[in-house]
């Protein structure tokens, strides 16, 4: 998914949804996608119903790493930059290699992991004081985090690094969750429902205002706690680890897995690209695009990961509650250069 910044001169425009099917109340309604002349990999994606944005918003693709720390303001950093830490003294950090990504990209980059291995808090959360957290990220384990039993962690989440206050742990049997300062614990059981040998999309979100916390596995509902409480401390919420860690690492001494497009924001909303034409199934199989500028009317987002890849995408924009468009729009790379109408 290297972004190289050539200029695409005969992607197919594809407007109005004119003659689509009526959209649901409230949902976005995508009017327009063109292409920014200025460099040929932007895609202006103009309509109603978008949520607005909250910044930080953090794309990893393993081989670039995209930050927008509010509009207008974007850059790409290095791992070091991102992770403030790639790894612990008790597992190793994920490695970058190549391989195919989750849609069938070819020279992809990915993040590579064996056993116990993860990377620790995203930089750009460290001095927010979030109190919703949406995370994102495609997960391709060589067995299955259930086979050997145990506790398996795919996702900590922390707003305290000394682990005193808020606290949950996304693991392969359950959801567990506590605030250490106010006293509260729970746990909601839910098997992890992907399989082994393929790619999986992993979705949390933490959201405070509404005490909830969920998770989505291939976008189905796993977890749904409705009453969680953040500690009430000046600190956001932050990735404590991303990867895969097992409370006891011994059985998956073999187990090797794929980490690719990992997607950070404080809630849900989100530009995404699928080989789907419709949402029903594009929302367990899409990919994250990285938004540089987010209005409740325009999105411009950076799409050459897909624009290069040959394929044909269809594309959608999500809202905070997971709703988005219906019926996808169609970005054909190869096409002539001229506006069409393809739903």
């Amino acid at each position: 998914m290297r972004l190289r910044y050539s200029v695409i001169t005969n992607l197919v425009i594809l407007a109005s949804l004119a003659w689509a099917p009526a959209l649901a109340f409230g949902a976005p309604n995508v009017q327009s996608v063109t292409t920014d002349q200025a460099d040929g990999q932007t895609l202006i994606i103009t309509g109603s119903n978008f949520d607005s944005a909250e910044f930080p918003i953090i794309l990893d693709t393993a081989d670039d790493w995209q930050v927008v720390q509010q509009n207008d303001s974007y850059s790409t950093l290095s791992p070091s930059e991102l992770w403030s830490e790639e790894g612990s003294a008790w597992a190793t950090p994920l490695e970058v290699v190549s391989g195919t990504g989750p849609l069938g990209e070819q020279s992809n980059r990915l993040y590579y992991g064996k056993r116990k291995s993860y990377n620790r808090y995203f930089t750009p959360f460290q001095d927010e004081n979030n109190n919703s957290l949406y995370v994102s990220w495609w997960f391709k384990p060589s067995e299955s985090p259930n086979a050997a039993g145990g506790s398996n962690k795919f996702i900590r989440i922390w707003d305290d690094d000394g682990g005193n206050n808020t606290r949950i742990s996304w693991t392969n049997m359950h959801l567990t969750y506590s605030t250490g300062d106010l006293g509260l614990e729970g746990v909601e059981w839910g098997t992890w429902s992907g399989d082994e040998n393929k790619w999986n999309l992993m979705e949390i979100y933490v959201d405070s205002s509404n005490n909830s916390i969920r998770t989505w596995v291939n976008g189905d509902l796993l977890h749904n706690v409705k009453d969680f409480r953040k500690s009430p401390i000046n600190k956001g919420l932050n990735a404590k680890l991303i990867g895969f860690d097992p409370s006891v690492s011994d059985p998956y001494q073999n187990l090797e897995f794929h980490i690719d497009n990992i997607y950070v924001s404080q809630k849900p909303t989100r530009v995404v690209a699928s080989l789907h034409k419709t949402w029903d199934r594009a929302k367990s199989e899409h990919l994250a695009l990285f938004p540089r500028k987010w209005t409740t009317t325009r999105i411009h987002v950076d799409a050459e990961e897909i624009l290069d890849d040959g394929q044909s995408y269809y594309l959608y924009v999500v809202d905070q509650s997971g709703a988005a468009n219906q019926n996808g729009v169609t970005l054909c790379p190869k096409c002539p250069a001229r506006i069409e109408l393809r739903l």
